[in-house]
């Protein structure tokens, strides 16, 4: 027996008591195997196989509301778990009423023995009696499932595990439920049914062992001595306690008047076969299974809130799908209801259950989880049983087509829903996204593929690993993944925080986040900073700032390069003169590439100065004097012309050349006299021989005009040596005179 297993004392029990990860890898493990055998008996017992067995034994549209009103009448029996939960912790309690549910189970197989010697009434009883027993146990033994579960779990892979639970129980009885579909086909007996029964008795007793292998902290145990005044201060009092335990009734009463009378719809008012309506049962178990696929992979990311508001969207819809449902039966429709139907039902409960287990501490879960089972399940056994058993008992009365009647309960049923939706609007907000988010996600292929790269986290991974995640989530590029990039920035490693920075750079986060960023910025000089701060220029976050002014007097070449640029997409014009004066002393490239382009993103003419002067006075490689003149051209809103036309003449000179006197004599066709001395200039490039008298003679000519572009090209060309002169500075030049006089002149 392992520490946590033994007795722990109250007051030495603490919230951050927990199980280590072997422990809960091992009780997630044997939840699951028995959530997969749990499932064939549930299947086999309760349910639809329930409902059939009854109406084939004669039972009445009452009693089959009634003998399924149990499931959640029972549900104060619920106390008597917490009593056990406190004496034998949740997972022995747990076992030990899932036996003695199975074995009350067993009872049902008389029930036909009963009716051939007694009478049909007897027999009915007898299911009666065996069904409450099956469902008391159940309600004493659940209580323990929600505290169980919290165990063996973490926050960060709670809402994937729910849904595997979901997933397993969903999957294991639609396997059966295909079985038994063909067996009820081709062997319609009451025998059948007896058969059913005792395979159910069998894998539930089965389950049992199982689950009392389960491993749990003492915290559960000190939950379950809780005293119950206590327990209930905490869900009246507690706001999210409270609006929790009201939205759980509500979706569990309306469950309750949904599923059971469904079924009975398909048998009573559509006339419908014991086989036929099990394919409805296992369509139903497919859409089931869809939606805790898709709460595995969403609940951790978008929250519980959302999607329990979507979901009681969805149950409106399969109630407005019933009232407009033809008069025959129709395959496709009735299978679109099931199967919606059953991603609602799953869907729902397991979005409560993580949210549950999001909003209630550790101690208080087998207290508050009790409360919340007991008040709803009393709440939907009150409306199976007096409410859908009346109102389908009144609508008899009064309406002799069946399939009339259950549509007009639909319809009625349909009005209590709208009240549904509300109150699940008035759940507290968790750590959650908007519901518009989280309906956009559903049919976004780039969230997809980020939910499907992220799954992969939920379990320690290495560093090559978490290196191939971060390049899947930076081509992404999906807001979801903000969170999970932002733990990445804590690595020790340079190479996995500098990849988080890049995959952020493509998302819009938010403003906690940017926060972080900041931090990045502050305190990972010559590593991260200066991606930080090409991030934080780029998505205008004004308040990195003074940050990024401090950073313009780093020796790390990197960061101040990127600080340069940033600082003037931010439009801090506080620190322009600054900036000029860094790249006017640099003679560092990359300060000079990225003071080129804060400069030209300025936009400030008078700066076109600074730029030739830096080209006249620093020998330079060809790309960072490609840079330059890039950014002397954007200035003056050039950009694209001198990137078109370098290009150009990459390929061919004589046609960069034509095109570039066109451009020319289009700009200054009114005014020849500048179109003969640029096209005479431009002409040279040809050549590739350049005249400098013919380029003074131009500066002579512009000497009358006033403008600081001009004026720096002036001086430019009469302080550099001419032997230094190339076709990429002609081209830069004639560009911006051209430009430049029009503009003037006009």
């Amino acid at each position: 027996m392992n520490n946590y297993q033994k007795i722990a004392s109250p007051g030495s029990i603490r919230e951050s008591d927990d199980l280590s990860p072997s422990l809960k890898e091992k009780g997630q493990r044997l939840y699951l195997w028995f959530t997969r055998l749990n499932a064939l008996s549930y299947a086999s017992l309760a349910d639809s196989i329930l409902i059939l067995y009854a109406i084939k034994l004669g039972a009445s549209d009452s009693y089959v509301a009634v003998i399924t009103s149990f499931l959640y009448f029972t549900m104060p029996f619920m106390l008597l778990g917490k009593s056990l939960i406190g004496k034998l912790g949740t997972a022995k309690s747990y076992s030990l009423n899932w036996a003695l549910r199975n074995l009350s189970a067993s009872l049902m197989i008389l029930v036909p023995f009963i009716q051939r010697h007694y009478s049909i009434n007897s027999g009915l009883y007898i299911l009666l009696i065996s069904a409450f027993l099956f469902f008391t146990f159940r309600s004493i033994g659940m209580v323990s499932g929600t505290p169980l579960i919290g165990e063996i779990s973490s926050p960060q892979d709670r809402g994937s595990f729910i849904s595997k639970i979901w997933l397993a129980f969903t999957s294991f009885s639609l396997i059966l439920m295909v079985i038994i579909a063909i067996i009820l086909n081709r062997y319609k007996s009451v025998q059948t049914f007896q058969g059913i029964i005792l395979f159910g008795v069998i894998t539930g007793l089965s389950s049992s062992y199982l689950i009392y292998h389960v491993p749990e902290s003492p915290r559960t145990r000190f939950s379950g001595q809780e005293k119950l005044s206590s327990a209930y201060q905490f869900i009246t009092r507690n706001l999210t306690a409270r609006r929790l335990l009201i939205m759980w009734t509500a979706i569990t009463v309306s469950m309750m008047l949904v599923i059971p009378i469904g079924v009975v719809t398909l048998k009573q008012g559509y006339q419908l076969s014991d086989h036929v309506v099990l394919i409805f049962i296992i369509v139903q178990l497919v859409g089931s299974i869809y939606a805790s696929y898709n709460n595995k992979l969403f609940l951790d990311h978008v929250g519980s809130r959302p999607l329990i508001i979507l979901y009681g969207f969805g149950l409106l819809l399969v109630q407005l799908m019933w009232v407009f449902a033809p008069a025959h039966p129709v395959w496709i429709y009735l299978g679109a209801l099931f199967f919606i139907l059953g991603m609602t039902n799953s869907g729902a409960q397991t979005s409560l259950s993580h949210y549950f287990l999001s909003t209630v501490p550790a101690t208080r879960r087998v207290g508050a989880s009790m409360f919340i089972n007991i008040t709803s399940g009393l709440a939907a056994g009150l409306a199976g049983s007096v409410l859908a058993g009346g109102v389908l008992k009144l609508l008899h009365s009064f309406i002799f087509q069946e399939i009339i009647v259950y549509k007009t309960y639909f319809a009625m049923i349909a009005i209590i829903q709208l009240i549904v939706i509300g109150l699940s609007f008035r759940l507290i907000p968790q750590k959650e996204r908007r519901i518009t988010d989280v309906m956009g996600m559903f049919f976004s292929f780039r969230d997809w593929r980020a939910i499907y790269t992220l799954q992969k986290l939920s379990k320690p991974t290495q560093e090559t690993e978490d290196i191939s995640i971060l390049n899947r989530l930076q081509g992404i590029g999906s807001n979801l993944t903000e969170e999970t990039l932002v733990h990445y920035l804590e690595s020790p490693r340079f190479i996995i925080r500098g990849k988080a920075l890049q995959a952020l750079s493509q998302i819009d986060f938010s403003s906690k986040t940017a926060i972080r960023i900041i931090q990045e910025l502050q305190n990972g000089e010559y590593t991260t900073a200066y991606l930080a701060a090409e991030i934080l220029g780029e998505h205008r976050i004004r308040e990195a700032i003074p940050a990024l002014r401090q950073a313009l007097s780093s020796k790390d070449i990197f960061l101040q390069g990127k600080a340069l640029l940033a600082l003037v997409q931010l439009k801090d014009e506080y620190s322009y003169e600054k900036i000029v004066r860094v790249f006017g002393h640099s003679k560092n490239p990359r300060i000079l590439i990225y003071g080129a382009r804060a400069i030209a993103y300025m936009k400030r003419t008078e700066y076109a100065d600074i730029l030739l002067k830096k080209i006249k006075n620093t020998k330079l490689l060809d790309p960072i004097l490609d840079e330059l003149l890039y950014s002397i051209c954007e200035i003056s809103d050039l950009g694209d012309q001198f990137y078109y036309f370098y290009n150009l003449q990459q390929r061919s000179y004589e046609a960069g050349s034509l095109a570039l006197l066109d451009f020319i004599q289009s700009e200054l066709k009114d005014f020849p006299d500048y179109t003969i001395e640029l096209s005479s200039i431009a002409e040279q490039l040809l050549t590739k021989k350049f005249d400098n008298p013919q380029m003074q003679k131009l500066c002579e000519k512009c000497d009358a005009i006033r403008n600081p572009v001009i004026t720096a090209v002036r001086n430019f060309i009469r302080g550099y040596p001419p032997e230094k002169i190339n076709e990429k500075i002609v081209l830069s030049l004639v560009l911006i005179l051209t430009k430049t006089l029009q503009e003037v002149l006009s």
